[in-house]
């Protein structure tokens, strides 16, 4: 199915795409749906079925190339499955690749990846589900998540992996994702009652990956009202290697069994690693009454491991220490 630029609207109908592996048009030949410059794909209370089980060659699902929008509202269900590529995958320009997911559901099941390029996806009142895919959940998108539940569970690789991540009054999992649960490059924020469940990932033992890592020189926030929980990964439970992690006080922050089983990371840090090597000096606020517990490193810094640049540059890092009086650490 080709997309002009131009606006292709689904209403109030069923679209079933089964085995379906190409457009008609000659350049085409490798996707389901190709949105060209400018295209608009929009559903409006449509129930939407892609699956690529009986297709030939190894068909992407829907393809963007270039300042695209993909809208699903009042009540769509977008379901894209079985394909040996993406789901969602744009063509590696930088013009705008945008997904508006409002009142609506979007599906990604065993696919080779949900996202895959920088798509800025803002998801309102909805439920989104990327599950089983063979390689990462996404990869570098931009998410804005309000008012809705979003999971990102069981993938090859990482699990969500993002620019900028907003959480506002939303349900976030990132569970049994053999990389990363969570990885952010930009902003983080936690807020307005959200919960975030981060456990039983970076299962692949070649990869020297945290459960949650935030990676550079931005700030990071999780509010008073919120929840934070990263427990039982096979590796580091939070990583943040650069930029400015606070959790205020009132936040629930709970970071318990980890373990750290291979020194792709120096073997340090069961619970947090603060830093890298002798580069960076990120700051870290945690609340009084965190719970960091029964974590595991190989070699040193079971619950919270501060590396030496952190140490040597910050000569004081009392507001790390002191907010620590009341949590539990053990």
């Amino acid at each position: 199915m080709p997309c002009g630029a131009k606006t292709l609207t689904f209403k109030g109908i069923d679209v079933v795409m089964n085995g379906v592996g190409s457009t008609p048009y000659g350049e085409w030949t490798w996707m389901t749906i190709c949105a060209s410059k400018d295209a608009v794909l929009a559903l409006d209370n449509v129930n939407m079925t892609m699956d690529a089980t009986g297709s030939t060659g190894s068909p992407h699902a829907i393809y963007f190339c270039s300042n695209n929008k993909l809208n699903l509202t009042n009540g769509s269900v977008l379901t894209i499955k079985n394909y040996p590529n993406d789901a969602l995958e744009w063509d590696g320009g930088d013009g705008g690749y945008n997904v508006n997911i409002t009142n609506s559901t979007f599906i990604s099941d065993h696919n080779r990846s949900g996202f895959t390029g920088t798509f800025y996806a803002t998801i309102t009142n909805s439920k989104v589900d990327v599950v089983n895919s063979l390689g990462n959940g996404s990869n570098g998108s931009h998410f804005i998540i309000e008012d809705s539940e979003v999971n990102f569970n069981n993938n090859g690789s990482h699990g969500l992996s993002a620019g900028e991540l907003s959480i506002d009054n939303s349900t976030v999992n990132t569970k049994n994702n053999n990389g990363m649960g969570i990885t952010v490059n930009n902003a983080f924020t936690v807020e307005s009652g959200s919960i975030v469940t981060v456990t039983g990932n970076a299962g692949n033992s070649s990869y020297g990956y945290a459960a949650v890592r935030l990676y550079n020189d931005y700030p990071f926030t999780v509010d008073s009202t919120s929840e934070l929980y990263i427990e039982d990964n096979n590796n580091t439970g939070l990583y943040v290697r650069q930029g400015n992690l606070t959790v205020e006080d009132g936040a629930v922050l709970k970071i318990t069994g980890n373990k750290v089983s291979h020194s792709l990371l120096d073997g340090y840090g069961g619970g947090i690693y603060v830093g890298y090597g002798d580069n960076y000096d990120p700051t870290v606020i945690l609340p009084a009454d965190a719970i960091i517990c029964n974590n595991h490193a190989l070699v040193a810094g079971d619950d919270i491991y501060v590396s030496e640049s952190v140490k040597r540059k910050q000569k004081d890092y009392s507001t790390f220490s002191q907010r620590q009086k009341n949590a539990v650490l053990f």
